[in-house]
């Protein structure tokens, strides 16, 4: 998107690292001014790169939180898998929290993603997931704590 995310957690984070593959979208973010800090702050990079290929190059327990927004599974089933989940709890610091952020429960198929998606970040290691309906995603810890 036009990184929004990316610039509300960049005024509290130390740092952030967002990822945008598109770029059509990396284009959108150069044209709106409302994206332009995430170019010029200088706490935030932009990678322009796979998700799958950045995540499997970072040091394990490098981030403290993960806000994952993937497209639809549809479009990019391997970010909802097992296997890629794995890859988040271990970038994820001791105490770190991953929110994934999955659309409207009362959706067509919301319901039944919440529970896949639930399901397998569990099934992936993380000790608490939370479903956080007003959110449309789920936090998932991975040292068990809450917020």
């Amino acid at each position: 998107g036009l990184g929004y995310v990316t610039l509300s957690a960049a005024k509290r984070a130390v740092r952030v690292t967002t990822l945008e593959v598109d770029p059509a979208v990396c284009d959108l973010h150069h044209a709106s001014p409302w994206s332009a800090p995430l170019y010029t702050s200088p706490n935030i990079t932009v990678v322009n790169e796979s998700c799958l290929s950045f995540v499997t190059s970072q040091a394990s327990g490098s981030y403290d939180v993960i806000f994952h927004d993937p497209p639809t599974v549809q479009i990019a089933g391997d970010l909802y898998s097992k296997t890629f989940y794995a890859e988040l709890l271990r970038l994820l610091s001791r105490k770190g929290v991953l929110f994934h952020y999955i659309g409207s429960p009362e959706s067509r198929n919301g319901s039944t993603m919440m529970r896949g998606t639930k399901r397998r970040l569990s099934e992936a290691g993380f000790e608490k997931v939370v479903q956080i309906d007003s959110a449309f995603g789920l936090l998932a810890f991975k040292g068990g704590q809450v917020f």
